[in-house]
């Protein structure tokens, strides 16, 4: 009897000392499995494909053994057991034909006696299908000209939840694309992918159904129109001085000047482009323009100049705008013919913008004669260095042609005087 006795304490003391680790166990195990309805695909040498249901959860070192426990549903919709396993991994796979499942796990003790249980938890194995591709348009794309990154995919066998990767066959890169419109009767979907992402190369285009069956279709060509770039614009711009008077006082009559007046400026630009990045490019531009600025000299002190009378200067002459209380002395009239040189850096913002800085100098040749209220005096000519840079936007609403509004600053330095002025500009070009 004593034996007896000390055989049943050990065992409630076994049991007692084993509940801890099992409730413990059991605050995660209300949970469905950790990667539920996972699966992998496995391919023999003969190519035959085989899909591999991996059932998986958290595991324990306070558990002994497990109870995986799979049920299927019948023809009369109740569930029926398909397998029981004991297994000491925290995973187990199956090769499940299409139906309804649902699965438990229990969790051994010690003794061997199954101590906790977790809910049943469902699960839907689909048939898979095997997707098939048959054209995708456009399969030659010029990433420099406004490419939107759309395509549009025709198939067999195409899901309505299936996925779409395009990878790169030199470098590995993988992009991701996102299903913008489907037709399930044709089989026909319209896929978007980052285009500022992709690299210049041979892609191909892979499609993975819900089931897992993939397909790959190949190739799609992305990749620059040129090595190269030449871009021709023309515009036209208003110039604004940054300073009050051209030079001292001519004849230092202790008179007062303000800029009064300008006229239209006209530009245009050869720009070439020998440095192609992905988003970002390299070159040069040659700039020619030619415009005007009039500085008046009043021997009282003038109001403050003002963009009210700017276009005055382009229908009268200053001496038809006088009034009775001006006093002017003379007028300093200069036409300025600048050409330069610049270096520049443009970066793609989206497929239909292009972010433009550019800096450089040049010469500028300039034309200058004193208006009196009795006569002129003679052009006289100079020639100044000039130093200049600005930014831009160019937008490209189709292929190759592109409007910009941009705005430079520059300085202009000549043997007796100074010029600084902002450029705000408009003007339409054609990129080769």
């Amino acid at each position: 009897m004593e034996i007896k006795k000390i055989k049943i304490l050990f065992y409630i003391l076994l049991i007692l000392l084993s509940l801890p680790c099992f409730s413990q166990v059991a605050e995660n195990m209300d949970e469905p499995l950790e990667d539920e309805g996972s699966f992998y695909i496995m391919v023999d040498e003969e190519n035959n494909t085989t899909i591999v249901q991996h059932f998986s959860w958290e595991a324990s070192e306070d558990v002994f053994m497990y109870q995986f426990v799979l049920e299927k549903m019948n023809e009369n919709g109740e569930f029926e057991e398909y397998d029981v396993q004991d297994i000491e991994e925290n995973f187990v796979d199956y090769t499940l034909s299409a139906g309804e499942y649902r699965y438990k796990i229990g969790l051994y003790n010690f003794l061997d006696i199954i101590e906790v249980e977790t809910p049943w938890t469902e699960v839907s194995i689909i048939k898979a299908i095997k997707p098939a591709i048959n054209d995708v348009s456009p399969s030659l794309v010029y990433i420099d000209t406004g490419f939107d990154g759309e395509f549009t995919v025709k198939g067999k066998d195409l899901s309505e939840d299936i996925s779409f990767k395009l990878i790169n066959e030199e470098t590995g890169l993988v992009l991701a694309a996102d299903v913008l419109e489907k037709d399930m009767e044709k089989n026909r979907f319209t896929i978007k992918i980052d285009p500022l992402q992709v690299e210049p190369g041979t892609y191909t285009l892979s499609a993975r159904n819900d089931g897992g069956l993939t397909f790959e279709y190949s190739p799609l060509t992305l990749i620059f129109s040129d090595n190269f770039d030449i871009c021709v614009s023309l515009g036209a711009a208003y110039p604004l001085s940054l300073q009050k008077e051209l030079m001292t006082d001519y004849w230092n009559w202790e008179s007062f000047s303000k800029q009064s007046q300008t006229s239209m400026r006209y530009n245009a630009h050869f720009t070439f482009v020998p440095f192609k990045m992905r988003l970002n490019y390299i070159g040069f531009t040659l700039n020619a323009s030619a415009f005007a600025f009039a500085y008046d000299y009043y021997e009282n002190e003038p109001e403050e100049w003002s963009l009210g009378n700017l276009n005055m200067f382009l229908f009268t002459t200053w001496k038809d705008q006088l009034t009775a209380d001006d006093h002017p002395l003379y007028r300093i009239l200069a036409t300025l013919y600048p050409v330069n040189i610049m270096v520049n850096y443009q970066r793609m913002l989206s497929p239909y913008f292009i972010l433009d800085t550019h800096i450089g100098a040049g010469l500028t040749l300039i034309d200058m004669s004193i208006e009196y209220p009795v006569g002129d005096t003679a052009v006289f000519k100079t020639f100044g260095i000039s130093a200049t840079g600005g930014v831009g936007i160019q937008y490209s609403p189709w292929q190759h042609f592109y409007m910009e509004l941009a705005g430079d600053y520059t300085f202009t330095l000549c043997p007796t005087f100074n010029i600084q002025y902002f450029t705000p500009a408009f003007s339409l070009g054609w990129r080769f």
